[in-house]
């Protein structure tokens, strides 16, 4: 390689001595005039030698480049080969071979829980090693069947025989043009290894391709491990009904009864509109209905929801989900109900109307309670004080309350408030708040009080310890200050060695969140900071993180740029403020 670069460098020495070797140079070149001027006969055949010679050396010049190019060539194979001897021997001592078996098994299954459905198969081609921690049956127990494919039943054959008898979780996606024959025939198959199902999720357009399931679900004695079924369709029809079957039959109920599948506890329907039969299991644990938007909206009779959720005794979560564009009042007679005694979650969406269902629930064990809506979609606004107030007076166990653009009037906080005596959580979007209402939940501290105990008639929310406000345009910064200090502990006094807790002191704010509030300045942010533990950024498990409707990046960047770049580390360790 050294005696290359010599032989290399001394060709381009050379080159260079004959550029700069002196040159004849013309003599008309001293003599400007001859380029004003008719040359003679002498001065033309000068040029024409002077021209010859320095094609002469242009041609060898050129002969040397190619030359030099030749070699770098060579040069660069030879590097590229180098190369590629790395990247070969980097291969023994890279970190993916080194991972013992068992944990590569466990990243592929966390890719095929994440949406890579062809994950086993493409791993199985990267080398030996992988393929054999591919073997792991978990990596093939999410059996994704897409009845729209072609060989489908050869595919989920391979998928069965490679899980073995690992926990099945099934995926069954199937088009308007797929028959129910078709999913019958692919159950069929499915069944053999019914007791190791865990969760089966249906996402096919077709009711009659879910009442195939269903009526294949009815043949099978028993389903022991199945914990989970989510069904989404828009409820179209393929082809004629057979005899005996029924546009709107949906009989869940007969399909997974406590004998047949005794560990469901979590249902989620996606669906257009309630079938005209339909029946869910009644030791359900989790339930979610979600109505999806159609053109034009379809009703959905209020008397035919609390008739599908009456029979759920055992049912501890609930949530419902209906089109913002729902045109049907949802109204009950007043001598309907629903009474839920085991239900601790409820979460309702859809117009605020809606909201009217919880005059007619009962639900004394809850514990959290969400109200949500958009406001920005121009819909009809019912007020929902009357409703919220009646169902809080009959559930006094909530601790975490929600009011995603869904406001409230002054005087229905202020009737609100008292009756929320476990509340520890409070979360509020879009809200009209104001520091004036703010100000019943000050708390022993506040200056009206004079330093002493609030009479126990104004003391309100007394464990609240996490307030969250998003877009509340009418509340200060100034009260959410005062409203921390006001909850501190008081000061002991000197000589006072008594550690016994206060049973009238209120709850002190352990947690507050503040984002998109025009009137919280950057220093009442700071002042909280100093106070509490004080959240300017969204969490990924809010609400808010799907409709990305509280992303404030601009505003935090601002912040950190204007007050914590020339802070000591021992000045922002006293500032409690997460970014």
């Amino acid at each position: 390689m050294i005696s290359i670069l010599l032989l290399v460098l001394s060709k381009w020495l050379t080159g260079l001595q004959g550029l700069l070797a002196p040159r004849k140079t013309l003599k008309m070149s001293r003599d400007i005039s001859v380029y004003r001027r008719e040359p003679t006969l002498d001065e033309v055949a000068e040029a024409s030698a002077h021209i010859a010679t320095s094609v002469k050396d242009i041609t060898a010049l050129q002969s040397q480049i190619q030359e030099l190019q030749d070699q770098m060539r060579m040069l660069q194979r030879q590097q590229a080969g180098h190369y590629r001897d790395i990247e070969r021997h980097k291969g023994v001592i890279t970190l993916a071979r080194r991972i013992p078996p068992e944990l590569l098994a466990s990243i592929f299954e966390i890719c095929v829980d994440g949406g890579w459905t062809r994950g086993p198969i493409v791993v199985s081609h990267v080398c030996s090693q992988w393929r054999l921690a591919a073997q792991d049956p978990r990596v093939w127990s999410r059996i994704y069947v897409n009845l729209d494919d072609t060989n489908t039943i050869g595919r989920m054959r391979h998928w069965l025989r490679m899980a073995r008898a690992a926990p099945l979780d099934i995926t069954l996606v199937a088009s308007a043009r797929v028959w129910p024959r078709y999913v019958s025939d692919v159950m069929t198959l499915l069944s053999k290894h019914s007791e190791q199902w865990v969760s089966l999720t249906l996402d096919v357009e077709a009711l009659q391709n879910v009442q195939a399931v269903v009526t294949s679900c009815l043949l099978l004695d028993t389903l022991p491990h199945l914990r989970t079924v989510r069904i989404t369709t828009m409820g179209v029809q393929v082809g004629p009904l057979t005899e005996g079957e029924s546009e709107g039959d949906l009989a869940l109920a007969q399909a997974f009864t406590p004998e047949r599948a005794p560990s469901l506890h979590t249902l989620s329907l996606h669906l257009v509109s309630l079938p005209e039969r339909i029946s869910l299991p009644s030791h359900l644990l989790s339930l979610k209905l979600d109505f999806a938007e159609t053109l034009p909206p379809i009703p959905i009779p209020a008397q035919s929801l609390v008739d599908l959720l009456n029979p759920l005794e055992r049912l501890e979560r609930l949530s419902l989900s209906l089109p913002l564009q729902h045109e049907q009042p949802f109204i009950l007679e007043p001598d309907q109900s629903i009474t839920l005694e085991s239900l601790t979650s409820l979460t309702i969406f859809g117009p605020t109307d809606l909201n009217d269902l919880l005059s007619y629930v009962r639900a004394p064990s809850l514990r959290q309670l969400r109200l949500r809506s958009l406001e920005d979609l121009g819909y009809r606004q019912t007020p929902i004080g009357p409703s919220l107030h009646a169902f809080l007076q009959a559930s006094p166990l909530v601790e975490h309350l929600e009011l995603y653009d869904v406001d409230l009037s002054p005087e229905y906080f202020a009737s609100c408030f008292p009756a929320l005596e476990n509340l520890t959580e409070l979360r509020l979007h879009e809200s009209a708040i104001s520091g004036a209402t703010l100000k019943l939940l000050y708390g022993r501290g506040h200056a009206s009080y004079g330093g002493e105990t609030a009479p126990s008639a104004l003391r309100m929310c007394p464990r609240l310890t996490k307030l969250d406000v998003r877009w509340c345009g009418h509340l200060s910064g100034k009260s959410l200050v005062e409203l921390v200090r006001s909850r501190l502990p008081p000061p002991k006094k000197s000589g006072d060695d008594s550690t016994i807790a206060d049973a009238t002191a209120d709850a002190p704010i352990t947690e507050i969140t503040a984002i998109n509030c025009c009137f919280v300045e950057e220093q009442d942010v700071l002042d909280l900071a100093k106070t509490t533990l004080c959240r300017v950024v969204i969490r990924d498990s809010d609400y808010c993180h799907l409709r990305r409707c509280c992303d404030n990046l601009r505003y935090r960047q601002r912040l950190q740029f204007r007050h914590f770049m020339e802070l000591s580390p021992e000045q922002r360790s006293s500032i409690r403020l997460i970014l």
